[in-house]
Parts: structure tokens; C-alpha cells; sequence
């Protein structure tokens, strides 16, 4: 069992279980730093997207947490604390000479279906005492019209943990 924040664990969920085409980039794993030249994997990460200076990966995930709601559930010399934490999950695809605008939305489709498989199959596995994930409805916040068009798709995942404390 992992003992990182959970929004890297999902990130890692993602990463070790993807099986999908685009292929994962496997130089960008656990360190997200030196990254392979080839434009035909997927870019894991858990920085946001950058446009500049020019990505080497047209397909990328990010995972970041947004909210950790702790809520106390039992008091006393041992406290429980329910925390549905909110995370978000961005994937992009950026269509450029080599990828048409088909072949952008196809590729963005199998890694919407890769991401819904793990999360759906493996959620519990994450660790970091996540007891299950779910995942809500897909947000696509495409820009086709820009100068540089970019397909992107936002979900959200919550991650139902439980922890104990004493005091």
C-alpha cells in the first residue's frame, strides 16, 4: 500500500494499469521528468497542461486533487473521519500534421474507456487508504477554434477514504 497524497496514487493507478492505445510514455513515470521524443504515447503527469514551450506529447493525462473535506463521524479518544476527496482528471489530445482530428477523438475515446476500465476495475487498489473511487460524468472542454486546437475532456474522481486518529 501506497502512503502518497491520493491524487498521485490515482495517477500511479492509471500509469501501472494502462493498456490502451496510445501506449503509456514509459520514461515519465515515477520521476515525470525526462521524457521520450515519441509523440505517440501518453504523457503522465500531475502538472497542469503548459503550451508553451511546445509539448513534446499531443496526448496527456493529469491528475490534481481539488478539495479534501475532512468530517469527523466518531469523537472520542479515537476519532474517524470520513474524506471524500475531489479530484480531477484532465485529458487532452492535440491534434497537429501527423494526427488528424479523427484520429485525436478516436485516441481521446480509447483513453476516456482506459481511464473509466482502471478506475472502475481498480479503484480499490490505488492505496493510500482509498476505499473506493468513483467517477462522475465527463466535462469536455474542447477548443477547436483556437489557433492551436486541443480536444480536452474533464472527469472528476472521488476517493472514499477513511482514517482514524488518536488524541
Amino acid at each position: 500500500m501506497s502512503t502518497v497524497e491520493p491524487a498521485v496514487a490515482v495517477l500511479n493507478l492509471l500509469y501501472n494499469n494502462w493498456t490502451a492505445t496510445p501506449a503509456q510514455d514509459t520514461r515519465t513515470g515515477a520521476d515525470q521528468g525526462i521524457a521520450t521524443k515519441d509523440p505517440r504515447k501518453v504523457h503522465f503527469t500531475n502538472r497542469w497542461f503548459a503550451p508553451v514551450p511546445n509539448r513534446i506529447h499531443p496526448h496527456q493525462i493529469t491528475v490534481r486533487p481539488l478539495s479534501k473535506p475532512y468530517k469527523p463521524i466518531t469523537i472520542g479518544s479515537l476519532t474517524k473521519y470520513s474524506n471524500f476527496e475531489q479530484i480531477a482528471i484532465h485529458v487532452w489530445v492535440l491534434p497537429n500534421p501527423q494526427l488528424t482530428i479523427e484520429g485525436a477523438h478516436a485516441d481521446l475515446y480509447n483513453m476516456l474507456q482506459e481511464i473509466r476500465r482502471i478506475i472502475r476495475i481498480l479503484g480499490e487498489t490505488a492505496g493510500s487508504g482509498i476505499q473506493h473511487l468513483l467517477l462522475s460524468p465527463w466535462q469536455d472542454k474542447s477548443e477547436l477554434d483556437k489557433d492551436a486546437p486541443r480536444l480536452h475532456m474533464e472527469g472528476r474522481a472521488t476517493a472514499i477514504i477513511f482514517e482514524m486518529s488518536t488524541s
